[in-house]
């Protein structure tokens, strides 16, 4: 038979939870599959490829219902947050190890190493210790390993949310050369990329119950699945999203909220330079996009304005004061940082704990941006992803202060909370909060952005409104592929 796996009335309850996360579901996976998990967030998609990847219920315990029959075949996983995945101490170590797994001769393993890593243009990175990589970098590497190990069924997780658009787009080419008899499954919010690429389209609803669209265009076609899962156009006449083209703020010091001066970076004091030269200052009720290719130090950008290393400090000023003349109390009572991994967020070991402050407002008319609960006894640490995102979300959205830096905030979030989110930073900058957001998502940059700013290589090489931008793009795309950092149909629009 040319089957992998089989479900058959499969059902996955975890121990904190009242209802199954996965209801009576039947599903065939055969060689060369190519399949696209869609659906909101925290609906089972993630459980689902825990489940064909056995990792469900072996590592991560789960109360499995109905059978499961596997023939013998070889998996590769990416999941949604690399970092989880990461066990060696370099790249190479890494990409190498998925292949070890397999018993490969040792000979083939150097050779498919090598290969691997040129074809997806990470040879910067061989010798790196993957926790010093960006969250992007990392998501390539991961990507690079489970291909290189040629499975037979490849389990792709949000495989290109920390990715930039050029990644994505390559990676996109990469996946086309996967051998024709791998079967892929593919958990994706954004389906526009890849409808090319897959063949059928799975989508989960709110009650775990599976629904297996064979012709993915009778899938677009249905207007309910448009109005939810399609992102809406920038160019819809929507009066909460319009870009306005405005100056940058400039010489009014009594609203310079961050002021950084000569900052150069390096890990260690040693090594390349990861920022280099960085003037610049925000403004008050300024929405800043921070975008650029991965690893061009967009995250360490913000990690030194956070204060997170003291050398740097007296480079870094918050409103007109150094950061190492300012006690932690002052500073981090008016600065929140939002960190692109959710779970350094979390202080507590229930959902009902971190919110307990919201859940008291409960009472005063007060309404939570997202539904968390229903069980406030779960941890944070077992929700889903894109649940973890929404609940940092929520918790940095009520507690309002001066600062905020996100580093990726849409990462993870289906298209109902992506606009919510949206929604919730106008309604901060129209409270006067300075908002610094790093994204690859250029469709959310020009949703919310005064102002972006474009690191390369460590140095600012743009700054300035989403309509300068615009022409920079166009008129520099020896630098980069233009249209690949700007949001579709937008290249047309005249701002």
């Amino acid at each position: 038979m040319n089957y992998l796996v089989t479900l058959q009335d499969v059902s996955v309850t975890f121990l904190e939870q009242k209802h199954p996360v996965l209801n009576n579901m039947n599903l065939t996976i055969k060689k060369g599959d190519k399949l696209l998990v869609t659906g909101c967030s925290g609906t089972g998609k993630s459980t689902l490829l825990y489940i064909l990847a056995d990792i469900i219920p072996k590592i991560i315990y789960a109360k499995v219902e109905g059978l499961i029959l596997r023939n013998n075949f070889n998996t590769g996983i990416v999941m949604q947050n690399p970092l989880s995945q990461m066990v060696t101490p370099s790249v190479e170590e890494e990409i190498a190890f998925s292949m070890e797994n397999r018993n490969m001769p040792l000979k083939k393993i150097r050779e498919k190493t090598d290969d691997a890593i040129r074809k997806a243009g990470i040879t910067g990175l061989r010798h790196k210790k993957p926790f010093e990589l960006s969250g992007g970098e990392m998501q390539k590497v991961a990507l690079t390993a489970a291909i290189a190990s040629e499975p037979d069924l490849l389990l792709l997780d949000e495989p290109t949310s920390f990715l930039d658009s050029e990644s994505t787009s390559n990676f996109l080419k990469t996946l086309r050369n996967v051998s024709s008899k791998t079967a892929v499954i593919i958990v994706e919010h954004r389906i526009n990329e890849f409808l090319k690429y897959i063949d059928n389209i799975l989508y989960i609803n709110d009650y775990g119950e599976i629904f297996l669209y064979k012709d993915k265009h009778s899938f677009l076609k249905s207007a309910d699945n448009k109005r939810k899962l399609k992102p809406r156009s920038l160019t819809d006449k929507n009066p909460g999203f319009m870009v306005f083209d405005k100056p940058i703020k400039k010489g009014n010091n009594s609203d310079c909220l961050i002021s950084i001066k000569d900052l150069s970076f390096s890990y260690n004091g040693k090594g390349e330079k990861v920022l280099k030269d960085i003037n610049i200052k925000m403004y008050r009720g300024e929405t800043i996009a921070v975008m650029g290719p991965n690893g061009s130090g967009k995250t360490t950008f913000i990690e030194n304005i956070a204060g997170f290393y003291k050398k740097t400090k007296k480079y870094i000023s918050f409103n007109g004061k150094t950061l190492d003349k300012l006690k932690k109390r002052e500073l981090y009572s008016r600065l929140h940082y939002l960190p692109q991994n959710p779970e350094y967020f979390f202080l507590y070991q229930s959902v009902g704990e971190e919110l307990k402050d919201i859940m008291l407002l409960a009472d005063t008319g007060y309404k939570p941006l997202f539904d968390f609960y229903e069980n406030p006894n779960r941890s944070p640490f077992n929700l889903s992803e894109g649940e973890k995102r929404r609940l940092t979300l929520e918790l940095v959205f009520y507690d309002k202060r001066a600062v905020l830096l996100a580093d990726e905030p849409t990462y993870g979030l289906d298209y109902d909370a992506y606009y919510k989110t949206a929604e919730a930073f106008n309604r901060l900058k129209e409270e006067e909060t300075l908002i610094i957001i790093v994204t690859h998502n250029p469709e959310f940059a020009f949703l919310l952005s005064d102002r972006i700013l474009f690191f390369k290589d460590g140095s600012i090489i743009f700054d300035g409104t989403p309509g300068q931008y615009v022409e920079y793009i166009e008129s520099n795309k020896n630098l980069f592929p233009g249209e690949l950092y700007l949001p579709a149909g937008l290249n047309e629009r005249i701002l």
